[in-house]
């Protein structure tokens, strides 16, 4: 999967080796987070992101796969975009984007991955 990313951040965000965090959404999350909708239950979880490239040209992508858990029981419904937080709970949504090509239908026993270079966000 690849990712457009829409809102800008600082980076790095809070220091040189703070821990982001991955997750999902099925909706957009809108600028102000209020909008996020993390899919709940079935195998679902924040995976953590530790090696991020430097901000270079304006950008910065995650330089290691990130794979999601196996999905159980009903699925994870339809995603449509992708957060990144500063915690595995909780915690600040830092910036978003959309999942392309979407929306993906995230049923039992798929995994979701983003391989190195998918999550590009605008620093």
């Amino acid at each position: 999967m690849k990712s457009k990313q829409r809102k800008t951040i600082d980076w790095p965000p809070h220091g040189d080796h703070i821990p982001l965090f991955v997750g999902l959404s099925t909706q957009d999350p809108l600028h102000d987070g209020s909008g996020l909708a993390e899919p709940s239950g079935n195998g679902y979880t924040r995976v953590e992101v530790p090696r991020w490239s430097s901000a270079h040209s304006g950008s910065f992508h995650n330089l290691c796969d990130v794979i999601f858990p196996k999905v159980t029981g009903d699925g994870w419904g339809e995603v449509t975009h992708f957060a990144l937080f500063d915690a595995i709970k909780g915690g600040h949504v830092l910036t978003w984007g959309r999942i392309e090509p979407w929306p993906k239908i995230i049923i039992l026993g798929k995994t979701v991955k983003f391989v190195a270079g998918d999550l590009e966000v605008s620093a």
